[in-house]
């Protein structure tokens, strides 16, 4: 594959970016400009392109009165916000994270309302004592007829939105209603109510499940729920506990985040530099150019969503991240998507199938159809027919 940048890190991400232009959240060319003006590495570059570019998408939306015209260019300013976004979580305190966020929410939000079918937002009260925030997106204007659904949220650091161009436009056309929700840790959730992620998932599904039994044009005997990155292992620990699920997606998946390739490494290379770090030599290495950018992202946005200070606190917190002592009371199919090239969570698949047995259908991507990377980034379209056509066959018997 071509590389867009000369780090590793950078060119994945940009990867992530011109995979959104294959269902509207992005434009190849606006992607490629944008990738001109980043320093490899440099964490403010990569900020201050997106954001640019989100700035004149943004204007060029406000300069035309045709909805069209507005909805596309909305959904792309609302993805170049977020893509700007990904690097400035060093400093809680940064006012960029709230007011980035907020014009991503806005752009996202004006997009939505132009769609055939709008889609709608809803705060859902968990009895564990937090909101789950979601955005139903009907598949059709009929409520008269009982729909399969998919449930979907991301990992670390995606988001609802993401979520909608990754895999839920994909599921929509083939008349799919989907539900895209965020847990504690997650974009929205953390900055709206300062929570770190739990590992208790269940608390997040369940009462998103409670929702959809109040709704007539919802199919319950056809509920999937699709768990994105480090949802592949939260939405296993989901299932496990929660039995009214019809099929369980894993893209991809994952069974110990202590055990994913980042963490040991960063604290093995780290250790000694971090035993003594405050807050100052902390923010050094996080700029510090001889480090990897996936450990300096590492120390910089997994201790933000996690809600962690102390980089020593961050891995007691991940040590926790393991689904070994429930994934035996998984009840429902898996789907466990496994990319060849996973520089983030090599060989976890694979340990997810094992656990499983033959509850488990193992598929596997390979850079012979460009799907190699972690979550099949720049391979939505492959990516979506083969677990789409797994759930009709498998699920609904088509």
């Amino acid at each position: 594959m071509v590389q867009l940048s000369t780090d590793p890190t950078f060119h994945y991400q940009i990867i992530r970016a011109l995979g959104l232009a294959s269902y509207g959240g992005a434009d190849v060319g606006e992607v490629l400009a944008t990738a001109d003006e980043i320093k490899p590495g440099d964490f403010e570059s990569f900020y201050a392109a997106f954001n640019k570019r989100a700035e004149r998408v943004l204007t060029q939306a406000r300069q035309t009165r045709h909805p069209v015209s507005i909805r596309d260019a909305m959904f792309r300013a609302a993805t170049y916000f977020r893509l700007a976004d990904l690097y400035i979580h060093n400093n809680w305190d940064d006012p960029r994270i709230l007011r980035i966020w907020g014009k991503q929410t806005e752009c996202f939000d004006r997009a939505m309302a132009l769609l055939p079918t709008p889609g709608q937002r809803k705060v859902i009260p968990a009895p564990a004592g937090f909101q789950v925030p979601t955005i139903f997106f009907p598949a059709s204007k009929d409520t008269d007829e009982k729909r399969p659904t998919i449930l979907m949220c991301s990992g670390l650091d995606g988001s609802m939105e993401e979520m909608y161009h990754v895999h839920g436009i994909a599921a929509l056309q083939r008349g799919f209603h989907v539900v895209c929700f965020e847990g504690p840790g997650q974009v929205f959730t953390r900055r709206s109510q300062g929570l770190g992620f739990i590992l208790e998932w269940e608390k997040v599904v369940a009462p998103v499940l409670d929702h959809l039994e109040t709704l007539s044009y919802v199919d319950m005997a056809q509920v999937g729920l699709l768990g994105y990155s480090l949802s592949g292992l939260l939405g296993a620990r989901a299932a496990a506990f929660e039995h009214r699920l019809a099929a369980l997606f894993c893209v991809d998946g994952m069974y110990s985040l202590a055990n994913t390739p980042v963490f040991p490494t960063a604290m093995g290379m780290l250790s000694q530099r971090l035993a003594n770090a405050d807050d100052e030599s902390l923010d050094a290495l996080v700029h510090h150019p001889d480090i990897p950018t996936t450990l300096r992202w590492a120390l910089s946005h997994c201790r933000w969503a996690f809600k962690v200070k102390s980089p020593f606190e961050l891995v007691e917190k991940i040590k926790q991240f393991t689904i070994a002592d429930v994934v035996a009371k998984i009840q429902c199919p898996v789907l466990v998507c496994d990319a060849v090239d996973d520089h983030l969570a090599r060989g976890q698949p694979k340990m997810l199938v094992d656990a499983l047995g033959d509850k488990a259908t193992h598929m596997v991507f390979t850079a012979d159809d460009a799907a190699e990377k972690h979550c099949h980034l720049g391979a939505a379209r492959f990516c979506n027919q083969a677990i789409y056509d797994w759930f009709e066959e498998r699920i609904l018997k088509k």
